[in-house]
């Protein structure tokens, strides 16, 4: 993705925890110098350690963005010292929308872990069958049969311990801090989505994809290898340019579709040349 944000002035409110910080830290890598606001001035301080340590500027100003003057007086003080404002994050949030986020996270907590518990309850469980047998008098036999046996010690788990030990990895692994864990799972789920959403795409062309096998390697490897690459630069290497930079698209995150598509006409001439192959 193209950097065109080298040298602007960011401002994030609610820079001083979470995700408002993990944005700041990010505008910062990404080249900008940031006005860092929130409540809590010790917090803006170490948020503005993290982006100084990346060779950008950071500004903290603490402020109560629930007082209307206290927010003019923010505005008037960016102007007169920086004289300009080239990008707005309005992270901080009231009460109201942290219980919207809590309701929502929530739902789809909750959705998650029944899924993942249901899943895995009908995957793993003990499967039984009934069979008939004669004994060497004449009588018939019926009984029923588990595998849990082969299945192992896992098939003995119920849905709710599946679904009661998905939430406690879940509280284990919130332990760990917002930042880490976006850390970690932002580049992740970059290298993860073109794919998925590939995936999708050809699922619902299934049809026509069957029809030359060899489409579905050749589209679903090259672009793994375009979202790799690049979810590898913007984790480890921000600011580095790529070829794949020039790619049409790239600069909204899709500059994976025309590899992609390439890819999927490769597939079709190759299965269409080679029909032994398929």
């Amino acid at each position: 993705m193209k950097n065109e944000i080298v040298g602007e002035l960011a401002l994030v409110t609610g820079a001083g925890t979470g995700i408002g910080k993990a944005i700041a830290v990010r505008l910062a890598q990404l080249g900008c110098d940031v006005v860092l606001v929130g409540r809590t001035a010790s917090k803006l301080e170490a948020t503005a350690a993290e982006v100084r340590a990346t060779g950008r500027e950071a500004f903290p100003m603490a402020c109560d963005l629930t007082d209307a003057d206290a927010i003019e007086r923010l505005v008037a003080d960016v102007e007169r010292e920086h004289g300009r404002l080239d990008v707005l994050v309005n992270n901080a949030g009231t009460v109201i929308i942290a219980a919207i986020y809590l309701l929502a996270c929530l739902n789809v907590c909750i959705g998650l872990i029944s899924c993942c518990g249901t899943y895995f309850a009908e995957t793993f469980g003990a499967a039984t069958g009934t069979g008939t047998a004669s004994t060497a008098g004449g009588a018939t036999c019926t009984g029923t049969a588990s595998a849990t046996a082969e299945k192992g010690p896992l098939s003995r788990l119920s849905y709710p311990a599946w679904a009661a030990a998905f939430a406690i990895f879940s509280c284990f692994v919130s332990n760990f801090g917002l930042d880490a864990i976006l850390t970690f799972s932002v580049p992740l789920l970059n290298a993860l989505y073109p794919v998925s959403i590939l995936l999708v795409v050809m699922g619902m062309a299934h049809e026509a994809c069957d029809r030359h096998p060899l489409v579905w390697p050749w589209a679903v490897g090259v672009t793994t290898v375009v979202s790799v690459v690049t979810s590898v630069r913007d984790a480890f290497f921000a600011g580095v340019a790529l070829p794949l930079d020039a790619l049409p698209l790239a600069d909204v995150g899709l500059g994976w579709v025309l590899p992609a598509a390439c890819a999927a006409v490769v597939g079709v001439a190759v299965s269409v040349a080679r029909p032994g192959d398929r």
